[in-house]
This record gives C-alpha cells, sequence and structure tokens, in this order.
C-alpha cells in the first residue's frame, strides 16, 4: 500500500492508507463530467477516433499564491475504493522567487482539479544544473517496487546545462531525487555517437520492469526523434541507440517535442508531438520547438512502431491551429484513451490543458 492524499472529492476526511487497485479504472467520462465530448470534425480515419471535450480548457493554472504560469504536466489515474481517482503533477513559476515549483492536483473526474496543500513539493534550492527550468514532466507508478517515478528535464539557461532527471515517491507527495546534484543522463553530451534532448514517456510492465521513451539523434544532427531506455527499476535504467519511431515527415522533420504511451488491449498507442522545425531561446543557446502538431503511432510490442497515415491530425484543439500544441498526457480508462493536450487558448492568450478522449473501437464502446 502507498498513502495518498486526502481525496475530498470522493472521500471525507480520510488519512489512512488505500490499496491501489489492481484492476484497471472503468468509468464512462459523461457519467461523471459537467459536460459532453464532440467528436473533433476532421476527414480522417483517425482524427475522427477523437472526442473533445465541450468545457475546455480543463487546468490553465491552479489559482495557487506560489504558482505562476504553469510549464508542464503528468497525469495518472487509478481506483480508489472502487472510484476513478485522477492524479496531476506539475511544474509552475513562482513569481515571488524567479524560481519554479512542483504542484500536485487530484480529481475525481479529470477535468476539476484541487490543489493539495502542502503545495509546492519541492521547497529547496534547486542543484545547478536545473536552477532555471523542469519541464518534460512525466509519471508512472512502478507496482513491483511499489513507488511513483517521475521523469523530467532540467534546465540552467545562463550554464547550458542541460539533464534528464528522475525523483521516486510512495505517496505523489514527497519526493527524492535520484543523484540529487547532478542530473541521471548528462543531455550536453552524446552517449555511443546519440545526443539525447528530454524525456518524452514512461511505462510498466508488472514483472518486466521500466521502459521509457526519449528524444534524442545522431549528435550535432538537431533532430529529436524517439529511442528508448529500459531497465528493472529506475536505477538501472540504460539507452538504446537506436530510434523506434524516426523523424523525417514533413510534420516530424525536427524530430518530437512531447509524447505518451499507453496499451489499450493488445496495441500500444503513441501520441506525441511532430516539430516542423525550431527557433532560438533569445539570449541563450537553446532552441525551442516550432510548428508542433498532433500525431498517433500504434505498435504491437512497444518498439516497432507504425505512424498512422493520417498524421498530422488537425483540428484537434479550440484555434484549429496544429502549430501550437506541445505537452501530451495519456491514461487508458475503461475501453477509452483519457488524453491531455497543452494548447494555446487565444481567448485566455495563454497556454491551457484540454481534455480529450481517443477511442479506437467507438462502435464497441459507445458515448
Amino acid at each position: 500500500m502507498h498513502r495518498l492524499a486526502p481525496l475530498a472529492l470522493l472521500l471525507v476526511s480520510c488519512t489512512q492508507d488505500y490499496t491501489i487497485g489492481a484492476q484497471p479504472v472503468q468509468v464512462n467520462p459523461e457519467d461523471v463530467t459537467e459536460c459532453g465530448f464532440t467528436e473533433v470534425a476532421f476527414d480522417g480515419t483517425q482524427a475522427s477516433l477523437f472526442r473533445r471535450y465541450d468545457c475546455n480548457p480543463v487546468f490553465t493554472d491552479s489559482g495557487e499564491a506560489w504558482a505562476g504560469g504553469v510549464r508542464s504536466t503528468g497525469f495518472h489515474a487509478e481506483v480508489v475504493l472502487g472510484h476513478p481517482f485522477y492524479q496531476m503533477w506539475y511544474t509552475a513559476d513562482e513569481p515571488s522567487s524567479g524560481s519554479y515549483g512542483l504542484g500536485y492536483a487530484i480529481s475525481a473526474d479529470g477535468t476539476n482539479w484541487e490543489p493539495q496543500p502542502a503545495n509546492p513539493l519541492l521547497t529547496q534550492a534547486p542543484p545547478t544544473w536545473r536552477a532555471s527550468s523542469m519541464d518534460g514532466v512525466t509519471v508512472v507508478w512502478d507496482s513491483d517496487a511499489m513507488q511513483y517515478v517521475l521523469a523530467y528535464q532540467g534546465l540552467n539557461l545562463n550554464t547550458g546545462d542541460n539533464g534528464l532527471g528522475f525523483m521516486t515517491s510512495d505517496d505523489g507527495q514527497s519526493w527524492v531525487a535520484l543523484n540529487a546534484d547532478r542530473p541521471v543522463f548528462d543531455l550536453t553530451v552524446p552517449v555511443n555517437g546519440v545526443r539525447y534532448c528530454w524525456p518524452l514517456a514512461l511505462t510498466h510492465t508488472p514483472g518486466e520492469g521500466l521502459r521509457g521513451y526519449i528524444a534524442g539523434g545522431p549528435d550535432q544532427s538537431g533532430v529529436c526523434q524517439v529511442y528508448t531506455i529500459a531497465g528493472s527499476d529506475v536505477n538501472n535504467l540504460a539507452p538504446n541507440n537506436s530510434p523506434v519511431l524516426t523523424a523525417g515527415d514533413t510534420y516530424d522533420a525536427g524530430g518530437m517535442a512531447a509524447a505518451a504511451v499507453v496499451k489499450l488491449e493488445d496495441t500500444y498507442y503513441m501520441f506525441y508531438t511532430g516539430i516542423k522545425e525550431y527557433v532560438p531561446v533569445p539570449g541563450t543557446n537553446f532552441v525551442a520547438a516550432n510548428n508542433t502538431t498532433l500525431n498517433v503511432a500504434t505498435s504491437v510490442d512497444g518498439i516497432n512502431w507504425v505512424k498512422s497515415p493520417d498524421n498530422p491530425i488537425r483540428d484537434i484543439g479550440v484555434t484549429n491551429q496544429p502549430s501550437k500544441i506541445l505537452g501530451i498526457a495519456a491514461q487508458v480508462v475503461g475501453p477509452r484513451v483519457h488524453l491531455w493536450i497543452d494548447d494555446y487558448y487565444p481567448q485566455l492568450d495563454r497556454r491551457a490543458t484540454g481534455y480529450f478522449l481517443y477511442e479506437p473501437n467507438p462502435t464497441d464502446a459507445p458515448l
């Protein structure tokens, strides 16, 4: 068992330990959400499988005094006492200090989020190598080690430091960093001819360990396509220097900026952001992804991937402008994949998180 924060939306002032259910979450979204879902209007096979939540965005900022603009989000879904329990971890700027923090919020339906009083979860000064930013947050529950594993990209814009870090937690709130004073993987130097860029996704298979997906490419190529890291647990992850999903199409010529990987029945699904090009970050040696789109790939083993012929998935967001999508998180809930996608919302003039459903067999599992 591991300790969960009291979930006021589901439970009444409970502080004891709860057993995380082994069964998958089973819930029809329209039974618990305030708004309905509308099929994404696009003349293509894959896109017709997407449904957009009618009250997007579901998360703009947490409303907490310590948290300014949200930079990165990671999501997870569990079963607690037979109810769906959605969790979100997010990094946000701290306006008073000019630094950042890690926040944690919970939800009973994946749309209404309750930040926790313990936020921000990281209060100590960050080590030099991630002094400026903690981005690309992705979280998975390791049922063998009975702990959450969080991967992230740390940056120092002043020194050029860039690293891949990992943290672990038994409750999702108290985090312990691996190699606290240095990154687990230094992303500024190539490894066996591959220069890795940032984390993309984490998966766990009981009895088999962790598999991570990270962006990288041949040294000096400037392309960040998909590679894997794998190991029995977070302490012995090793990268594979052969890409499992290559860049090169018009919509992902620069590689992949973010990804989420889930397994539904016998198929793995990768939802990823394709980068068409990069633009310099003023005053630094870094570049930022530009003209980014949502794309889908499938696999039978999680290693050999096939891109959807309908990529890029257009008109998925509220702006009908595919060049704004950056972050993606996914969880299997019942017979569907639930997606949280970071997009630009013009009515807010800022980035925010929208909620979507992906149903590969919609006739078998109607809303």
